[in-house]
């Protein structure tokens, strides 16, 4: 981010207040039976039970949320010395109840120029504050509202909170205005720069900055939450903390150079950062009263008997790098790059912290060749080509080194006590190294018809080595039964085009168009390495969650990640069973169909995405939108798999359930087969945006004021039957087992926003 400066010698203050109102509604609700449909199933035979009320949860436990934004910038100063500060406050609130958060955002920044301009100093403080509310488990109680009978009531006849004994079907309202979730969160940003000059071409600068977090919850349930009233702990209360601390210093030199036609350039430097992180956590139950919510965790009599939870944890990590790159162009027209790194992480194994990441690239700007130098149409066409290679660390500090926790459940009686046992759970890996993307890339950089039409061009393809991924490995002879291995390589390629066109460029209309297309196509291509051969050339990925319990994915060599694993469906029989494709492509039932019958079918990764953008301004109205796209993938509707399916008439259905599938009424248990992998391909009408600018001076003292309406997610063209086909991966398990909406997602939104900026 740079910040913006007062250039001019004379001092100046300006002043800028912006602000916006939004309000959001639920982009899509999942179509679950009504009160209405119950009875009517009811009277049709099917075994649900009517308990005489009327209520749609969905609606019950989500809001239509306004929210609010507030920033104000302050510009002083001159071109040696300048000051710019900014205070924002935002006050937003959630699509469910109880749900939002306040945040206050402060910010200063300083620059000094002194000595002749041969030293600048750069000082920015930036602190966030926001205090977050939740009403309990946003997931588990979004569940609850899709599964819950539509006949039941909010309240019984007692004034409480209506519960049933069925599991796992609790009454979401209750957890929402039973349950205290709070949060404060804090970070403090502070750097620092100082760039000396010691002679017109060199440059020697030193960069400094702290990033200091700290995070504090509180959570507590009431005795009429369902924790007290059906599990019987009598309130519930936690307390956790966490605090980030992270710091980096840069020291670089930089030297430029003109000689004629020839410019030269190089640059040094060394980086170091570290990390610190911390956390505690204390939970307790079994409450005297629940008026202390989680400020008197010691109260809850669980701690006596040996039941409240505690745990603390550190980590730390440090990465340090030297670099250098040198430059070289000739009269703009052929240029020249390549650097270095050399950087250590002590993430990694005792004998590879160190990784070296090269870099070459060369340009060649053919439009200012002579033969192209009278030609009118063209004004940028620069070839370039490059080769790079980058590094990734693990994902863990500890990743490479042997661990060991007590285990309560595996220990010893040892003089009459229970001793808990020492047992490993992280094995040895000395060998642990860093994770390397090699990268080709060819790429074309243009502008035509005196720049009304500019853009890119790019090819790239990518090899990534030493994989990181946790892989499971035999144990003995391995203490534990997986670990951090660099054992496998990926490959990647893909075209990416930009097409930027002017399109009108009067003075009273303007308009601006642009076209991003993006591919990617990806192989693995081993997963094995010098000391660890793997038994079968495959490993799977993603999960469906209870009660199904099973893999989505199966990442293969020689296979493009991101495959759906699943029995595929031809059929239903005559008593509403699947029917399915063997390995021999034959028919049989599901009943009769094991682990290896199992294929492939689809892919949760587009093969292309798409974006188009347009900008129109007529005097002093402006316009603009956006699409965007993906198209050539699947997803996987987990709301159908698990809600299609009447089998426990304790919880409800989508009003899909009964359709007829291959012609027939479905009556199967909860499984993942292929009906439930759909297409995936979109069309979204990303942002819609309409603004006024009022003539400047229209109002004393100010010096600029626009208006403006927008909205976000307001159109998805698609087939897909799914809350939402921008799908996202359950588990956090997306670069494995991408393409999943799991049926615990939270709602997407519709926004809609009206704006205000003024200049004084």
């Amino acid at each position: 981010i740079t910040t913006r400066r007062n250039t001019s010698k004379e001092s100046k203050s300006t002043v800028e207040y912006n602000n916006y109102v939004n309000w959001q509604t639920l982009f899509r609700k999942p179509e679950m039976l009504t009160a209405d449909d119950y009875r009517r199933l009811i009277g049709e035979g099917k075994t649900y039970e009517d308990l005489e009320s009327n209520t749609n949860w969905v609606d019950e436990v989500t809001q239509s949320p306004v929210s609010h934004n507030h920033n104000l910038i302050f510009f002083g100063g001159n071109a040696q010395t300048n000051f710019t500060g900014t205070v924002n406050y935002r006050n937003w609130e959630g699509v469910l109840l109880k749900s939002g958060q306040d945040r206050l955002n402060l910010r200063a920044n300083l620059n000094h120029d002194m000595f002749d301009g041969k030293v600048k100093t750069n000082i920015q403080v930036m602190n966030q504050s926001i205090k977050a509310l939740q009403g309990g488990s946003s997931d588990y109680m979004w569940r609850q509202a899709i599964i819950r009978n539509p006949t039941d009531a909010i309240y019984n006849t007692a004034g409480k909170w209506q519960e049933r004994n069925a599991y796992m079907y609790d009454n979401p309202l209750g957890m929402i205005h039973e349950t205290i979730n709070d949060r404060i969160w804090r970070e403090t940003r502070m750097n620092g720069s100082v760039d000396y000059r010691p002679i017109r071409d060199l440059s020697i600068k030193a960069l400094m900055s702290r990033v200091q977090t700290n995070d504090l919850y509180g959570n507590a349930t009431s005795f009429d939450h369902v924790n007290t009233t059906k599990n019987n702990l009598n309130g519930t209360a936690s307390r956790s903390t966490n605090a980030d601390v992270e710091n980096l210093l840069e020291l670089t030199a930089n030297f430029s150079k003109t000689l004629g036609d020839h410019k030269l350039g190089g640059l040094v430097g060394y980086s170091y950062q570290d990390n610190t992180a911390e956390n505690f956590y204390a939970y307790n139950f079994d409450f005297p009263t629940d008026n202390y919510t989680y400020n008197k965790l010691e109260a809850g009599t669980a701690l006596q008997r040996g039941m409240a939870t505690m745990t603390s944890y550190k980590s730390e990590w440090k990465l340090a790098g030297f670099f250098a790159r040198a430059t070289y162009s000739f009269k703009e027209k052929y240029m020249a790059m390549a650097s270095i790194r050399r950087e250590g992480s002590s993430t990694f194994g005792e004998n590879n912290k160190w990784g070296n990441f090269p870099a070459v690239s060369v340009g060649w700007d053919i439009s200012k060749e002579d033969f192209l130098l009278d030609n009118g149409s063209i004004n940028q066409l620069k070839l370039r080509a490059g080769f790079g290679v980058t590094g990734t660390i693990a994902s863990s500090s500890y990743m490479s080194q042997t661990s060991y926790n007590f285990d309560r459940g595996q220990g010893a009686y040892i003089n009459g006590r229970w001793v808990p046992g020492f047992v490993p759970v992280r094995n040895f890996n000395p060998d642990l190294r860093w994770e390397k993307k090699q990268e080709y890339n060819f790429g074309i950089d243009y502008s035509l018809f005196n720049n009304r039409v500019y853009g890119s061009l790019d090819y790239y393809s990518r090899q990534i080595k030493d994989l990181l991924y946790q892989f499971n490995v035999p144990s003995p002879p391995y203490l534990y039964s997986s670990m951090m291995l660099n054992a496998g390589e990926l490959s990647n390629r893909g075209f990416e085009m930009l097409v930027n066109v002017n399109a009108i460029q009067k003075d009273t209309f303007k308009w601006r168009s642009g076209i991003t297309l993006s591919t990617n196509k990806n192989k693995l291509s081993n997963l094995s390495n010098d000391k660890f051969n793997v038994t079968v050339p495959f490993f799977d990925a993603g999960y469906t969650g209870e009660p199904i319990q099973t893999s989505t994915h199966r990442v293969e060599v020689g296979r493009a990640v991101g495959d759906f694993f699943v029995w595929k469906t031809v059929g239903v029989d005559d008593d509403g069973k699947w029917l399915v494709e063997n390995k021999e492509g034959e028919t049989i039932s599901l009943a009769n169909a094991g682990p290896d019958d199992r294929q492939y079918y689809g892919n949760g990764i587009p093969d292309f995405n798409l974006g188009w953008n347009n900008s129109f301004m007529y005097k002093n109205v402006d316009l603009s939108f956006s699409f965007r796209g993906a198209f050539g993938h699947q997803i996987l509707n987990m709301t159908r798999m698990y809600y299609e399916n009447p089998i426990n008439k304790a919880y409800n259905v989508l009003k899909t359930a009964y359709d007829p599938v291959y012609g027939k009424t479905l009556n199967n248990d909860l499984v993942y087969v292929s009906h439930y992998i759909e297409d995936g391909d979109y069309l979204k009408l990303d942002n819609l945006t309409i603004g006024y600018t009022f003539p400047q001076q229209l109002i004393k003292g100010v010096s600029a004021l626009r208006v403006y309406a927008s909205g976000l997610n307001l159109l998805t063209i698609t087939n897909y039957k799914g809350l939402d086909p921008e799908a996202t991966s359950f588990s956090g398990d997306f670069t494995f087992a991408p393409g999943i909406e799991h049926r615990d997602r939270y709602p997407t939104t519709r926004t809609f926003t009206a704006g205000l900026n003024v200049s004084f």
